[in-house]
């Protein structure tokens, strides 16, 4: 068998309603390599290449994949950055009833961004959540944005059901953070409770859920007693490990947590940090905007009424110091600090931003209460993955996700052609008239009547 060589050089162009989008054009050349166990010279089938073709479906050359990665804002928690929220002890004023309404939860501290389990970046949405504590109970409340017109999924609605098939939301706490002896409680739109020991799911105790569904957003709120737990209620000053996940099955299925986990949910060792704190006192930490987008909007707040503070916002490209603001108060003073990264008009330019968030409070021996490490990897708005299938299938086929565009999905076409580089004659075109809810399409080149040459694939969306 003769090897093909075929050059493809791709320069990504995008136009929409007559105004050109920035894709940021990349270029790209490769040669395709003979199937794994063929020999160059004398085109024999080795022992090796037997036994991978006799695998069920294996017929064409094992696929090489280029992605090209054109506005998509990906959040990474740094790996070994443990995350840590102060929680406020506040006397009992939150009623669970499923609607996170400000007036109760404007004294908790809250959190914005969860991350994709294993791949450790930002989900599309912007999930927030809610912690606060009094002398009985841990009180959580979550908000996870819906796309419009669309409803969670719900299909469970016996207790102790598998929940986390539909969307769902799960809290983990590890009371004195022994990293072994850790609680789960799950709890779906429909208020469908599971709750577990570790991973022991006979383990039974009370504690109260709520859920409601709006436009564009579900809402849950959690009671977990401390009794429940068979603790003692949380001292100032004490740390629990705490998590708080989200089982997404809508529009797609996502599995996203606060702190950086790599494998699965239960991962003690990795979950996040609760530093309780008598009175009046909290953190904030808010996203807004479209992230995917290169567009992000973030305020930070804190307040402590029995100690100075000090907060510190601080947003690094690849170690080069690009934004910082700090804020210092004094007791019972609210600190503030803000970041527009892409906003008003320009989305961020590609490249990862490393964005650094503490408070810590103004003492002889500061203390540490909230920290959270987020680096922003921001990159074009469209990803071509190649997979060249020449020797034996005949084609190409080019995987399309549409990441950081800024119009709605039902409006976007795309079409991509395939050129001859020598002359700009077109060998191949094929039309995407809507692009999937998914954001994510396949399409395929016939190459059979193309000879060896460089081509260059051109996407117009």
């Amino acid at each position: 068998m003769a090897a093909i060589t075929l050059s493809l050089e791709v320069i990504l162009h995008s136009i929409f309603k007559g105004k050109k989008m920035d894709l940021f054009p990349i270029s790209l050349s490769f040669s395709p390599l003979l199937p794994p166990g063929l020999d160059p010279l004398e085109g024999k089938e080795t022992p090796h290449r037997r036994r991978n073709l006799a695998r069920k479906g294996r017929k064409a050359m094992e696929p090489i994949s280029f992605v090209l990665l054109t506005g998509l804002m990906t959040v990474l928690a740094g790996e070994g950055e443990t995350p840590r929220l102060l929680c406020p002890l506040l006397p009992p004023k939150i009623r669970v009833d499923g609607l996170v309404e400000a007036a109760e939860w404007e004294r908790a501290s809250a959190m914005s961004g969860l991350v994709r389990l294993g791949e450790e970046r930002l989900e599309d949405g912007l999930t927030t959540f809610w912690v606060a504590a009094d002398g009985e109970a841990l009180y959580v409340a979550v908000r996870m944005p819906l796309p419009p017109k669309a409803k969670p999924k719900v299909g469970v609605t016996q207790h102790d059901g598998p929940v986390w098939e539909d969307d769902a939301v799960e809290v983990f706490i590890d009371p004195g953070r022994s990293q072994r002896n850790y609680f789960q409680f799950i709890g779906n739109s429909a208020g469908t409770k599971w709750e577990s020991r570790g991973q022991d799911g006979s383990w039974d105790a009370p504690w109260d859920f709520r859920a409601t569904v709006h436009e564009g957003r579900w809402e849950a709120e959690l009671r977990l007693p401390f009794a429940s737990l068979g603790v003692p209620p949380p001292q100032p000053g004490e740390v629990w490990g705490f998590n708080l996940c989200c089982d997404r099955q809508t529009p797609w299925r996502e599995l996203l947590s606060w702190a950086p986990l790599q494998k699965g949910f239960h991962e003690p060792q990795r979950f996040g940090e609760l530093v309780f704190e008598r009175g009046a006192s909290r953190v904030q930490l808010l996203l807004e905007g479209r992230p995917s987008g290169g567009r992000v909007r973030l305020t930070g707040r804190a307040f402590l009424e029995t100690a100075p503070l000090q907060m510190r916002l601080t947003v690094q490209q690849e170690g080069r110091k690009v934004a910082e603001s700090q804020a210092f108060t004094g007791p019972g003073q609210e600190a503030v600090v803000r970041w527009e990264g892409g906003l008003p008009k320009s989305p961020l330019a590609p490249g990862l931003y490393r964005v650094a968030f503490e408070v810590l409070t103004q003492e002889r021996e500061p203390r540490l209460l909230t920290k959270v490490a987020l680096p922003l990897r921001v990159e074009p708005p469209l990803v071509l993955t190649l997979h060249p299938f020449y020797l034996v299938a005949k084609r190409l086929q080019v995987d399309v996700a549409v990441k950081g565009v800024e119009v709605p999905l039902e409006e976007l076409a795309l079409r991509l052609e395939v050129r001859r580089a020598e002359d700009g004659k077109e060998v191949g075109e094929q039309g995407v008239e809507r692009i999937p809810d998914t954001a994510q399409t396949t399409v395929e080149f016939d190459t059979t009547d193309w000879p060896a040459g460089r081509y260059v694939l051109v996407a117009r969306a």
